[in-house]
């Protein structure tokens, strides 16, 4: 509907871990309980129809059958080649440089919400997004090929230390080398709850690795592991596995040299 890439990974969250059992309970509470739930029960079985319609109508829209079902990778492959062409024809136009820092929608999957008060709607401290349940993350942009590309990237938390040094990126499957911009947020590391779990890095993309039959450019960023929040922030009932926070992306055309950059880079960081 929303044209969206399809969520092939999650993690329940909030789940209760005592479910309440039919068992002992009598007849007569179980139909006293359902009469004074008319409404609700009506309103579930409505939505539960209506779900129905409407996966029945995605099913016919994307050339599939009830059973297809019965192999799970047909639909997947199905929603796929669905989200790749709604982008592309949402983006019509490859760009040559963009900022991303998670105020805008991220085309991709492996992503938790936006952080921020109001679950990412209201910023607090600058809006960034956790990788995870799983290891891998992706991004995809509208990208031209005609230069090759500087990527500056700010990871402002990591479940640990290793989980960061384990981070990789490819980009349409090519790996890029990523360095740290000097100086780094961990050798100027002041007492707090990221010092050594931030990072500013840098790497070179070759226009080679832009070409894609795909029609956009696929970032994948890979952890080793990923971890319950709560080991950083113990206080909070947020039961997350998440991996790195990546607060900004940003892609320039390359430039010989990488002074410009190192004195760039604090304004860039503080923004």
């Amino acid at each position: 509907m929303f044209g969206w890439y399809p969520a092939l990974e999650y993690q329940s969250l909030r789940v209760v871990t005592k479910k309440s059992r039919r068992a002992g309970i009598s007849e007569d509470v179980i139909a006293a309980i359902a009469a004074q739930n008319q409404l609700d029960i009506a309103l579930y079985q409505s939505a539960k129809q209506r779900f129905e319609r409407q996966f029945a109508h995605m099913l016919l829209a994307l050339g599939q059958s009830p059973l297809d079902l019965l192999n799970p990778n047909l639909l997947k492959t199905s929603l796929e080649r669905h989200y790749e062409q709604r982008f592309v024809a949402a983006h019509p136009t490859p760009c040559t440089a963009l900022e991303f820092d998670f105020r805008q929608a991220a085309f991709g999957m492996g992503w938790h919400r936006r952080n921020g008060g109001l679950n990412g709607i209201k910023a607090m401290g600058g809006w960034f997004r956790w990788t995870g349940p799983g290891t891998v993350s992706t991004l995809d942009f509208p990208l031209s090929t005609q230069t090759d590309l500087t990527v500056r990237l700010q990871i402002s938390n990591a479940i640990a230390v290793d989980v960061l040094d384990s981070l990789t990126l490819t980009v349409n499957a090519q790996p890029i080398k990523l360095l740290p911009v000097e100086p780094t947020p961990t050798n100027q590391a002041t007492p707090g709850s990221t010092a050594g779990r931030s990072r500013l890095l840098h790497g070179i993309i070759p226009r080679a690795a832009l070409v894609s039959a795909k029609g956009f450019v696929r970032f994948t960023f890979g952890v080793n592991r990923t971890a319950p929040i709560s080991l950083i922030t113990p206080n909070q009932a947020d039961t997350r596995l998440v991996g790195i926070a990546i607060r900004r992306l940003e892609l320039v055309p390359r430039v010989s040299g990488w002074n410009w950059l190192k004195r760039l880079w604090p304004q860039w960081r503080d923004r």
